[in-house]
C-alpha cells in the first residue's frame, strides 16, 4: 500500500519566507542559508547588508547589520560586545550585549 500526502504545497511570495542568522558563544555564527562560521578578529564585522553585487559591495546599502567583536580574557577567543542597525546611513547601536 502507498502512501500519499493529499496536501499540495504551496509557493509563498518571498516577502513571507523568514530567515534567521545568529551568533553565540566565542563568536560561532550561522548564515541565513545555514552556514557555520566562526569569527575571532576584534574588530566590526558587517553581518548582513543590502548593497552587493556578486557578493561585493556596490553603492551605499539601504541597511546593514555591524557586530563589534571585542577580546574574551586574552585567550584567542571573541566575542560579540555590541551590534548595530544602520538604515539608510543612520546608526542604531544596542548597549552591550
Amino acid at each position: 500500500m502507498s502512501l500519499t500526502n493529499p496536501v499540495k504545497p504551496i509557493k509563498l511570495p518571498l516577502m513571507y519566507l523568514v530567515k534567521v542568522c545568529q551568533c553565540f558563544g566565542d563568536p560561532h555564527c550561522v548564515s541565513f542559508d545555514g552556514r557555520d562560521t566562526s569569527y575571532q578578529g576584534t574588530c566590526t564585522y558587517t553581518m548582513v547588508t543590502t548593497n552587493c553585487v556578486s557578493t561585493l559591495p556596490d553603492g551605499v546599502p539601504e541597511f546593514e547589520v555591524l557586530a563589534d567583536f571585542k577580546d574574551l580574557d586574552g585567550n584567542g577567543a571573541s566575542w560579540v560586545h555590541s551590534a548595530s542597525l544602520v538604515i539608510h546611513g543612520m546608526v542604531r547601536r544596542t548597549n552591550e550585549i
